[in-house]
């Protein structure tokens, strides 16, 4: 038998493997943070700049602040009656000019009501020296107190049934609003008188009485300037 030479194990390299403690989750802290909970800061480029400065939003135009009219009340509404055409109702036919004085229809009627009419010489005489331009109330508050109250109760109303947060929007309003009404005044002529009637609404019966002697006072009045120029 032929000599073989001796025979060994076959060599393996060895198969390496990484240690444990690369695969392992990341070590935690030791320590927790010094702040927990909270807003956090918003440190992105839109508010902070590169080198970290505040970076301020921009302002609106002073022209791109909106306006927006918040009381749905029109002051010239509780008066409109006062400024809109009266319907024409013919006078009655006189030798010369007179007048009377409705009757209060019930005990909460405080408005006074008075019915005038002239004749066809004194229409003339108006024309004649253009009487019917001569203010009988010159300045005559357009809002008496009658209509001053409404409107603040109107006021009042819409303050109790709109949103809260819009309350001193509204009330910076109302007071221009009164301040408004406050101001308007209207002449007051013969020709406001012959409509069928002539109104004026007051806050009781007394302050009724005093309108109405006060415009009985102005009709004698002018009925004497009209009585100086007829045909004698």
């Amino acid at each position: 038998m032929s000599w073989q030479p001796p025979s060994f194990p076959q060599y393996r390299r060895p198969i390496w493997t990484p240690p444990s403690f690369v695969h392992a989750a990341p070590a935690q802290p030791l320590e927790p943070p010094l702040y927990q909970g909270g807003p956090t800061i918003d440190v992105t480029p839109t508010s902070v700049g590169v080198r970290g400065e505040i970076i301020l939003p921009q302002k609106p135009l002073l022209d791109q602040i909106p306006v927006q009219r918040y009381s749905r009340i029109v002051a010239a509404q509780f008066v409109q009656h006062k400024l809109t055409p009266k319907r024409i109702i013919p006078i009655a036919d006189v030798e010369y000019m007179d007048w009377e004085f409705d009757e209060p229809r019930d005990d909460d009627d405080n408005e006074v009501r008075v019915y005038v009419s002239i004749s066809e010489e004194e229409r003339a005489i108006l024309k004649r020296y253009g009487y019917h331009h001569e203010p009988l109330d010159k300045d005559a508050l357009l809002f008496d107190e009658v209509d001053m109250q409404q409107l603040e109760e109107a006021q009042q109303q819409e303050l109790m049934t709109a949103d809260s947060t819009i309350n001193a929007l509204l009330r910076m309003e109302h007071k221009q609003q009164l301040e408004w009404a406050q101001k308007q005044k209207i002449d007051i002529t013969i020709i406001d008188y012959l409509a069928a009637p002539f109104r004026k609404q007051c806050a009781n019966r007394f302050d009724m009485t005093l309108a109405e002697r006060k415009m009985n006072s102005k009709l004698i009045e002018f009925k004497k300037k009209l009585d100086a120029h007829r045909v004698k």
